[in-house]
């Protein structure tokens, strides 16, 4: 699996990864990319330039949609060829083009299928892996049609390296271990310096997202007649940095000028912004043109001097005002407006891509066809009224076209978004961030990839990604103010016996005292007596204590885990700000007399209740009960130990150490963790 992010050079990589693999003597490469025509076309075009697909030299290229009946034999002498001594300027590495679709992909196995691979290195690019090739209908036991093509692909390449290339690595990591596209290894890429992605919008320059009120977003209660006021906000933003553009040389001197808009996944919403902005460029270039200059030119001219005031504040290199409304017209009537759909709108032809060279300026319009995969090239303006639908985090960054090499002109870049989607971005930035941190630092270790645990910080309100390619439910939670405590601690003796050395060990090391938690009444027994370190080293606690806890139990090994990762962030997060966060740690008890024990459920074999309650009386005058034994804003570590632990059968477990963890409010973090 290779991570980069989105829009941020992923097709170069593999376009690099394809040269290094012929100059390394792989015969054969295969690129599958795009789900649709569009995004097919735009990844052939992209390999036929950066390669030299079409120059005589060391590529033999074949594209799925133009198999015929004679290449198998053609691709067959070409294979064989690497088997002479021959010059390797006289040897050609074939590479086959391939959409992601059922009938493109039938027609590769067949393709495969009449070759001899035995001995042929070859590298198979999976563009976008995470989407159409997973097995939808995991759950139900079978395959999907993909899924199992592309399972029929791979068992034809007797040698062959399966990279997998996604912005949002959520499915690929989540799905079943044992999948045969479970990723059996993680490279992330570092963007170029001039990337601009989810920390430069979400973090760094929040000025140029823009929330869509709620009023200009249509809905079934809320009707829109005409186009909604942001929507022409963000249509006069557009339109003065394309005026801008043509008067400081054009495409010619800095590539084009786009805007895209994405209202939803259905095509008749296309169809209404389609001529909303239609009706709006007539108008407005009618109106610009006016040589009388009445009063219709004076009140649209005010409002394009809002918007270039606007691009201003935000660092946009521009020419006068003046000068601006002198093309302003031209700008808005030479920009193309365009529908890009899988499905044509009534009474169109489908779309044979877009011809970036021929036009400066575009407007986009269109929902799934400018989702994943496809770019925008020039995009400064995004309007976006879409909202979360069913809130998959990889689906929702996957529509953030507007990432990408923007340093240039970022100050000419607009992103209007509802309220809810803005939030989604924001809490995505971390997830994403954390993710790729996590991967890096385990890629180092050297361990196989399955070792690495699947667990990561995600708000509660999004879900990683589509649950049916999911064979095992992923397990969620938060530990905002609430304990972490071992169910079932007894399970290991081996760890139970290490988990006893290692509290022997920090009993020696760290200072405790007697406990002062209120009410401290004189009638308190040794059963409601504790001793504390308190005031220690967060970091401290979790490098000499809790990292070398063992936790045996998987639910409690899941759950524990989930922890670590949230103490270490908030370590991380105290770092930054050079604040140290402390912890209190307690020895629950140490000078009771009586046999500690506790019972498990008979079916379960969880301890029912490891904290002791209010004691003598239930208000907690004397005795609160353990619950309350713990700091307010401070981490609290609990050490109990019990003598033993019984079941209706008797007793199970003797010497038993078992730790209880409370987190403060303010610490908590979405978790998500996946059972492997």
């Amino acid at each position: 699996m290779v991570v980069g992010y989105v829009q941020s050079g992923k097709t170069l990589s593999f376009t690099t990864v394809a040269a290094l693999a012929r100059d390394n003597g792989f015969r054969l490469v295969i690129a599958l990319t795009g789900t649709s025509v569009y995004l097919f076309g735009q990844s052939v075009g992209r390999l036929t330039e950066d390669l030299q697909l079409n120059e005589p030299g060391g590529w033999k290229p074949y594209q799925s949609d133009e198999f015929r009946e004679q290449d198998a034999k053609s691709i067959q002498y070409a294979l064989k060829r690497w088997e002479k001594p021959l010059p390797d300027d006289e040897k050609q590495t074939v590479i086959v083009t391939v959409m992601k679709e059922k009938t493109h992909l039938k027609a590769l196995v067949d393709l495969l299928a009449r070759l001899q691979l035995d001995g042929v290195p070859t590298i198979v690019i999976d563009d976008e892996a995470d989407q159409a090739g997973l097995n939808t209908k995991v759950k139900r036991n079978e395959e999907s049609t993909i899924y199992g093509l592309l399972r029929q692909v791979r068992d034809l390449l007797p040698n062959h390296t399966f990279l997998q290339y996604t912005a949002t690595p959520q499915a690929l990591l989540l799905i079943n271990l044992i999948d045969s596209l479970s990723p059996d290894f993680a490279e992330v890429l570092t963007p170029g310096t001039a990337y601009t992605g989810g920390k430069t919008f979400f973090e760094q320059n929040l000025q140029l997202v823009r929330e869509i009120p709620g009023a200009d977003i249509p809905a079934p209660g809320n009707p829109l007649s005409g186009p909604p006021p942001s929507l022409l906000e963000a249509l006069r933003q557009f339109f003065i940095g394309v005026a801008a553009g043509m008067l400081s040389g054009g495409r010619k001197a800095h590539g084009n000028r786009s805007m895209m808009i994405h209202p939803s996944r259905l095509t008749p919403e296309h169809g209404n912004y389609f001529l909303w902005v239609q009706v709006t460029q007539r108008r407005w270039e009618k109106v610009l043109n006016d040589k009388k200059k009445g009063a219709e030119y004076g009140a649209e001219v005010k409002q394009f001097r809002t918007a270039y005031d606007n691009l201003a504040s935000t660092g946009a290199t521009l020419p006068p005002f003046d000068e601006i409304v002198e093309v302003l017209s031209t700008a808005v009537g030479e920009t193309q407006l365009r529908v890009v759909n899988r499905t044509p709108l009534a009474g169109k032809k489908p779309g044979k891509g877009i011809n970036w060279k021929r036009d400066y300026a575009h407007i986009l319009v269109g929902g799934t066809a400018l989702d994943r995969g496809f770019t925008v090239q020039g995009l400064t303006v995004t309007y976006m009224p879409r909202g979360l639908g069913v809130a998959n985090a990889d689906t929702i960054q996957q529509r953030a076209r507007w990432f990408g090499y923007k340093e240039q002109y970022l100050g000419f870049c607009r992103v209007y978004l509802t309220g809810d989607t803005i939030a989604a971005y924001k809490s995505y930035v971390e997830h994403e961030e954390q993710v790729r941190k996590s991967l890096r630092a385990f890629a180092v270790t050297g361990k196989p990839f399955q070792q690495w645990k699947r667990a990561f910080f995600l708000d509660a309100a999004l879900r990683p990604t589509r649950s049916n390619v999911l064979g095992l439910d992923y397990v969620r939670g938060n530990y905002r103010g609430r304990w972490f405590e071992q169910t079932r601690p007894y399970v290991d003796n081996d760890a139970t016996k290490d988990n006893r050395s290692i509290i022997d060990s920090i009993r020696k090391d760290w200072t405790w005292a007697p406990d002062q938690v209120p009410p401290n009444h004189p009638r308190r027994l040794p059963a409601h007596r504790h001793l504390v370190a308190g005031g220690l080293s967060l970091a401290g606690v979790i490098e000499k204590f809790l990292v070398p806890l063992r936790v045996s139990d998987p639910a409690d090994s899941l759950r524990y885990t989930a922890l670590l990762l949230t103490l270490e962030r908030l370590r991380e997060e105290c770092d930054k700000k050079g604040e140290q966060a402390l912890c209190d740690v307690y020895l629950m008890r140490p000078e009771m007399k009586q046999k500690s024990f506790r019972t498990i459920d008979g079916s379960s074999g969880a301890i029912k209740n490891l904290f002791q309650g209010a004691y003598p009386d239930a208000g907690g005058a004397v005795y609160k009960g353990d619950r309350a034994v713990k700091s307010a804003n401070r981490l609290t570590v609990q050490i109990h130990h019990l003598d033993e632990v019984r079941s209706d059968k008797g007793v199970v477990a003797r010497d038993v150490p078992v730790v209880a963890i409370a987190v403060p409010k303010e610490w908590g973090k979405d978790w998500l963790i996946h059972p492997k």
